[in-house]
């Protein structure tokens, strides 16, 4: 029996409307050795019938239903469900252009040092009309410091977890974030860079993100988002520092973000962690960097203190709005 080289995994919730075009789009690939991992995420839909019929007629399909728990849980039993070689994420309102696989998956059986191929994206509105086609000159980066700078700066690499393709054997060590509602993607992948060492970004095939007023990221901003907002630049921060790249206008962002989240969300003790944790970064504290009012107040006290205050302010004056 031929190994599978791709497991597809795609995270199904009430997208009965849109979920025949994806399957079908990953289903008609010139590409064949692969699986796709449909998984039901507690759909109240028809979505878990439609992926039932497509288990039935292709025996690549396998369908797991299980309870309601997040994008990001539905991916995690995706990849513990995988057996390809290469593992790549689909959201299931999204689709992709036929020769992607073949196209992009040729590249990687033959230049297996590449950890993460990263390939082109069209944005479409629900009209079908396409509004950002965003394609890249091939490039390899081999130090983790260039991809973090490209990825947080907004270099060629995207802050999506798909639209790419990845050794599945990085996944021993990680997982996405199950408590995260935003963000969760760019969280992932500025954690994945500490355990691969190549990078390629390709300018072949096409994956096609249909942009929907009524999804998550649309949404307006909320406390959990806020939250959510905290938890990456505090990692971003953080991983500035283990890559030697001038970590304050990481520190600076870090800060308002957990102020932020403090007079939002509201006082938890993560974010307390994480403003006592800013506190004790010496070059930030004594920056004279331009910067927002608040990380300028936790210069002359501390994050937590600017924190409290901004807390009280919000509160006093109704200033919290966002």
């Amino acid at each position: 029996m031929t190994p599978t080289i791709l497991s597809v995994i795609v995270p199904v919730y009430n997208v009965e409307k849109y979920l025949s075009r994806c399957i079908d789009s990953i289903l008609s690939q010139t590409f064949t050795n692969f699986e796709l991992i449909l998984v039901d995420d507690g759909s109240t839909d028809n979505s878990s019938k439609v992926c039932d019929e497509y288990a039935k007629i292709d025996d690549r399909v396998h369908v797991f239903h299980r309870e309601n728990g997040g994008v990001s849980s539905a991916r995690n039993w995706g990849l513990r469900q995988a057996i390809g070689e290469y593992v790549t994420f689909l959201d299931s309102d999204d689709a992709i252009c036929k020769d992607t696989f073949r196209e992009n998956i040729n590249i990687l059986l033959n230049n297996k040092n590449i950890d993460i191929l990263q390939y082109p994206y069209s944005r479409i509105t629900e009209n079908n009309t396409e509004i950002e086609y965003r394609v890249e000159s091939p490039i390899t980066y081999l130090d983790k410091m260039d991809i973090f700078l490209n990825l947080v700066y907004n270099g060629p690499i995207t802050w999506t977890s798909w639209g790419k393709f990845y050794k599945k054997n990085i996944y021993k060590f990680l997982c996405f974030h199950e408590g995260m509602c935003v963000n969760e993607d760019l969280y992932a992948l500025v954690n994945i860079i500490a355990y691969i060492n190549c990078m390629y970004i390709s300018n072949l095939g096409r994956y096609l993100y249909y942009y929907r007023n009524d999804s998550v990221c649309s949404g307006s901003y909320s406390p959990l988002k806020s939250l959510d907002y905290s938890r990456t630049k505090m990692l971003i921060f953080k991983t500035s520092l283990k890559y030697g790249v001038d970590a304050v206008p990481f520190w600076n962002d870090a800060v308002k973000s957990c102020i932020d989240s403090w007079s939002y969300y509201g006082p938890c003790d993560e974010l307390k962690g994480f403003l006592k944790e800013l506190r004790l970064f010496t070059l930030g504290m004594k920056s004279k960097s331009r910067s927002n009012r608040m990380v300028r107040l936790s210069r002359i006290f501390t994050p937590l203190i600017a924190a409290r205050i901004k807390f009280v302010m919000v509160r006093i004056l109704h200033l919290n709005k966002y």
